[in-house]
């Protein structure tokens, strides 16, 4: 081989070693979480898929279910739902596979902490009503497949509260722990254990 020939061979092989790095590290970085589908804001006529009346509290759409939990879809970002010193922001999408990883956690964390007057749990649900997305999956989950008590799930169409506490994050599933005014204590982005909620909310 000619010099020239070294220096091309040598320069391909540092392209092609690059390129390999940096596809590795997407996929590692895809491996724990999963981006967000654009979605806009839904209306309430566009809510029309379930059978009877959909009744409104507020500004918010509250579902019932089957099951004890209620869906409540909420439109603004309200201050008011951070009730303790900690509260612990589960979100995830019944949509995305690596939150499916979470969910028999999240009832433990739920049974464990359901007493505790010093930590409010809000199970946030980032859900779309659209033929790819319909909102009767989250329905479906809540009568089938987990059990999250007698709480609500907070369906965020437009990630409203996401907005206002960390807006440069756009990947679930994803845990906050933030005081009674938002402000985040502490984070956590990938699927939830029990054993890293006791660790975020010491």
């Amino acid at each position: 081989m000619t010099k020239k020939e070294i220096i091309l061979a040598i320069v391909m092989f540092i392209l092609i070693f690059s390129t390999l790095t940096i596809l590795v590290f997407i996929l590692v970085s895809r491996e724990s979480t999963t981006p967000l589908p654009n979605a806009g804001l839904n209306s309430k006529e566009e809510l029309g898929l379930f059978k009877g009346d959909i009744p409104s509290t507020g500004n918010d759409t509250l579902l019932n279910t089957k099951s004890e939990t209620k869906i409540r879809i909420i439109n603004e970002y309200d201050k008011n739902l951070f009730t303790a010193k900690k509260n612990l922001l589960i979100m995830f999408g019944s949509w995305c596979p690596n939150c499916q990883e979470e969910l028999v956690e999240i009832e433990k964390i739920l049974n464990y902490y359901k007493d505790n007057k010093d930590v409010n749990i809000l199970v946030i649900a980032h859900e779309f009503n659209n033929s790819d997305y319909p909102l009767t999956d989250i329905i479906s989950l809540t009568e089938n497949d987990v059990n999250f008590g007698d709480i609500e799930v907070l369906v965020d169409f437009s990630r409203i509260i996401r907005k206002n506490i960390d807006p440069d994050e756009n990947t679930v599933p994803v845990s906050y722990v933030v005081d009674k005014k938002g402000n985040i204590l502490s984070k956590h982005s990938n699927s939830l254990t029990f054993e890293k909620a006791q660790e975020m909310l010491k």
